[in-house]
């Protein structure tokens, strides 16, 4: 699995068709000395060309026109995400720039990366692979287990399956954290279900919508041997074995 983890397996990302590149900026700063000219971009702190002024060269500095990145943890949840950094403020001299670098997210974009992609990852990428076979635009990798990924990488589809059970599919997640919990979550708004683990008593089930600042009961039904979600659009939903295991996070959120 060491090389599935260089790279999330059912990620797609659209390949650019033209490389970008640094615009000049428009309000540069330079920064001299006697030898050296350099221009910074004010708004990503970063290097657009530097002068050698004796030799009357010049060389571009980031030639991509990308931000800086950083991972940032949401501690509350304990998840990760990359995102850009700008500059907003700033202190220079003729020689110095101190850039002070902010970093904005949108709380939806981590919970999309650990649902949708860490969450199913973590429960499968331990396991080893028993095959791998290719049918014509579609791969299978078989994992130990009874467990596996197919995708289709002209139709976009992804599938995970662990221990003879589909976990995730095109976008949506419902896999179980534990014994006691299984997290429902999809990016577009859509009804999801798992069956009814044989040692759940089904009228006892309760489920849970978390947000930010708060938790709130949420509606969850039982029926044909599933458990079944009405999945809000980017809204993780945790299910819980009894209702008593749920109220205490109701309880929590409350205080």
């Amino acid at each position: 699995m060491a090389g599935l983890a260089a790279r999330p397996f059912w990620t797609f990302r659209p390949t650019p068709a033209v490389v970008p590149t640094r615009i000049a900026p428009v309000e540069p700063v330079l920064l001299k000395s006697s030898k050296l000219e350099l221009v910074l971009d004010r708004n990503d702190g970063l290097p657009f060309e530097y002068r050698l002024l004796a030799a009357k060269e010049k060389f571009r500095g980031e030639d991509l026109g990308q931000p800086i990145t950083v991972t940032l943890c949401d501690r509350g949840v304990w998840k990760f995400a990359s995102l850009p950094v700008t500059a907003p403020k700033l202190k220079t001299t003729a020689h110095e720039a101190d850039f002070t670098f902010e970093a904005k997210f949108d709380r939806k974009d981590l919970t999309d990366l650990f649902y949708l992609n860490l969450l199913p990852w973590f429960r499968v990428y331990r396991r080893n692979i028993e095959f791998f076979r290719r049918e014509g635009e579609r791969t299978i990798i078989g994992l130990e287990g009874n467990s596996g990924i197919e995708q289709d990488w002209v139709a976009k589809t992804y599938s995970v399956i662990l221990e003879g059970r589909e976990i995730a599919r095109d976008l949506a997640t419902f896999c179980n954290l534990d014994a006691n919990r299984f997290a429902f979550y999809a990016y577009t708004e859509r009804e999801l279900s798992v069956p009814v683990p044989a040692t759940w008593n089904p009228s006892d089930i309760a489920a849970v919508a978390l947000f930010p600042k708060t938790v709130e009961h949420f509606p969850v039904q039982t029926a044909n041997g599933k458990i079944w979600v009405s999945a809000p659009a980017r809204q993780a939903v945790i299910v819980y074995r009894t209702r008593a295991m749920a109220e205490p996070r109701i309880t929590y959120a409350e205080l």
